[in-house]
């Protein structure tokens, strides 16, 4: 019997796991979930389709370099009680944690096989970037110590959005929506894109408007009463024609009832920043979600889900490269009401789930 290996740091990755697990129902093989213990996971969650579940400590970048190199030697022990080997397959997101780049190594080192997938690869080399020296710095410190590897960091200018990037040799990557990842960075003989994940949609008169009150500064340039005054008056273009939902940033330091008392907006359409995004999808189909970059619109993008930038919205003067790099429309404070989310059933990740079975199987 193969197992299978997941990573979970956030809600997207959970999301991205139950995908692959539903592909893998068929399969004759076990399901084990690794979790990086941090605020951005649910403990809670239900965790059934998964064989067994270890939870890990989540190693954070640092300049105490005796601190990480005891987390990878306490981590590396744990992974030894796996017996990890050859018949074994690791999914794994980016490269981004310390913690996600030890267990790839691990794996790698015990000639098991490996899956990167990407919802938000970039290629940097272009006016839309720039280097960020400082953080290169940092993590280089750390990836040199845990895996004997330079990591350059890229931030889209002027904007909190940064990519640590380092060389990698996977067995497959899966490239999905907007992603267009720097494949000089990736060393892999089986490269897939795949454009749209299955979707099932329904009549909906939803605009979902994604706010992030944990960064209004730098995502806007806005300071706090004028991020609300244009919140504001986005939701009086939109409340006659459309139900309007407002959902935080899970980071947010901010209460339900302080957004309440600045959002002219019901309580009961304000959606608990602590309910994963890509849950909600689950059960909700909005017609629209506005929003500024993040993985969640990227997601969102990935569904078919009509998905439009308010960066130059909130301020005029903000470049919003972000819809730039991935190719998100402006709000140009008018909604189409008869637009409808379109059902996407292209089975693409499902077939390609199907031939790495069939490539791994004993």
């Amino acid at each position: 019997m193969n197992r299978i290996f997941f990573i979970y740091q956030m809600s997207l990755e959970q999301k991205t796991n139950e995908i692959f697990s539903k592909y893998l129902k068929s399969f004759n093989c076990s399901k084990h979930l690794m979790i990086m213990d941090s605020e951005r996971v649910n403990l809670n969650y239900d965790f059934n389709d998964f064989d067994d579940v270890m939870v890990l400590n989540k190693i954070y970048y640092s300049k105490n370099l005796p601190k990480i190199f005891r987390s990878k030697k306490k981590l590396r022990n744990k992974l030894k009680n796996l017996n990890v080997g050859k018949n074994d397959l690791l999914i794994s997101p980016p490269l981004f944690d310390l913690a996600n780049i030890i267990i790839f190594d691990f794996f790698k080192s015990k000639s098991a096989k490996t899956l990167i997938y990407s919802f938000n690869g970039i290629k940097p080399f272009n006016k839309n970037f720039s280097f960020n020296l400082k953080k290169s710095l940092l993590y280089s410190l750390n990836t040199l110590l845990i895996s004997k590897k330079t990591t350059y960091v890229f931030n889209i200018k002027n904007t909190p959005h940064k990519y640590p990037f380092m060389r990698i040799k996977t067995d497959y990557f899966v490239d999905i929506g907007a992603s267009n990842s720097e494949k000089k960075y990736i060393d892999s003989k089986n490269f897939f894109k795949v454009k749209n994940l299955d979707f099932n949609s329904s009549q909906s008169n939803e605009v979902l408007i994604l706010i992030n009150t944990n960064k209004i500064n730098e995502l806007t340039g806005l300071n706090i009463d004028e991020y609300f005054k244009k919140v504001n008056y986005l939701i009086s273009k939109l409340k006659n024609k459309f139900r309007i939902k407002i959902k935080d940033h899970p980071s947010s330091k901010f209460t339900n009832e302080f957004i309440i008392k600045n959002i002219n907006i019901d309580n009961e359409n304000i959606i608990n920043k602590k309910i994963s995004f890509e849950d909600y999808l689950d059960e909700n189909n909005p017609k629209y979600i506005l929003g500024q970059g993040s993985n969640t619109m990227l997601y969102a993008k990935s569904l078919g889900i009509n998905c439009l930038s308010i960066g130059k919205f909130m301020n005029p003067t903000n470049p919003d490269l972000f819809s730039k790099v991935y190719g998100f429309d402006g709000f140009k404070e008018e909604l189409v009401s008869y637009s409808n989310v379109k059902n996407t059933q292209t089975n693409k990740l499902k077939k390609i789930v199907n031939l790495i079975m069939d490539d791994i199987k004993y």
